[in-house]
């Protein structure tokens, strides 16, 4: 197979690997009573958070949202009690999301399924292999951002 047929393929996989996973982040939000993009906001700050909180503008970018609707999603999160939002100490007209202690309570409650799930789903590759393929696919999406920002060097 050449090289731009392999890549076509690799892109039909990724593309449907994405509507699987869809569906698996919908079936964990439905645990937690909240919808699929949601989730995604939730564990985008779970993952991004240093300590500090996140930036509305880190969680919109990546996850590829426009802020507007990040920000309309955290107000329905509020509601449900599930994120906090704060001013930066830095520069008040930076807000910082945080997940609340009630929202690391349901995420660590789904942890156990999450962990077996993950198993199955990556169980196949080693340690080794999840790190060259994490690695590969990070530098992927830098470069479709770099495309997409009209950045490359084409």
């Amino acid at each position: 197979m050449d090289k731009a047929s392999l890549i076509n393929e690799f892109i039909w996989e990724l593309l449907s690997t994405s509507n699987v996973t869809r569906k698996r982040r919908r079936s964990l939000a439905e645990k937690m009573d909240i919808s699929g993009p949601q989730w995604l906001i939730v564990t985008a700050i779970d993952y991004l958070n240093s300590g500090g909180g996140v930036p509305v503008t880190d969680v919109a970018n990546r996850l590829d949202l426009k802020s507007t609707f990040v920000t309309t999603q955290i107000k329905l999160l509020m509601q449900k009690k599930l994120i906090l939002k704060t001013a930066s100490p830095n520069d008040g007209r930076v807000v910082l999301l945080h997940l609340t202690n009630e929202a690391n309570q349901k995420i660590a409650s789904l942890q156990g399924r999450r962990n077996k799930e993950n198993e199955y789903v990556y169980g196949t590759m080693s340690t080794k292999e999840l790190r060259e393929f994490s690695d590969a696919l990070k530098q992927i999406r830098e470069n479709a951002e770099l495309l997409e920002n009209g950045e490359a060097l084409l």
